[in-house]
């Protein structure tokens, strides 16, 4: 969040300045810039593409256990049924629960028999 502030504010100060304002070393902010993207975040990408296929292909009612299985049946590998889910949710996709059926006619009890004592 500091770098990001600092990448922002460089054209109107010296990114010396900057880092010593906010207590951050000069080399550290430099790091940050030449940083690559990560290698876990980039597999998320195309884990996400994958999820969404996974998704349409079945109707939109496989949920992040069953999305799991079927990316490793693809040759995905994804370990965490968690990370599945969490990339679900950072897309706004959920699974469609079964609909209950409820019964709309009620059966009579069967007669009884008469008592006679």
């Amino acid at each position: 969040m500091l770098y990001q502030c600092i990448a922002e504010a460089q054209a109107d100060e010296p990114v010396t300045r900057l880092c010593a304002t906010l207590g951050v070393s000069v080399s550290a902010y430099y790091a940050w810039r030449r940083r690559r993207e990560r290698q876990h975040q980039r597999k998320g990408g195309e884990l996400k593409q994958a999820i969404e296929d996974v998704y349409a292909a079945s109707w939109q009612s496989y949920g992040s256990p069953r999305i799991l299985v079927e990316l490793q049946a693809q040759g995905y590998r994804c370990s965490s049924r968690k990370r599945v889910a969490r990339l679900l949710r950072e897309q706004g996709l959920c699974a469609r629960s079964r609909r209950v059926r409820t019964t709309t006619t009620r059966q009579a009890p069967p007669p009884r028999k008469q008592r006679i004592f």
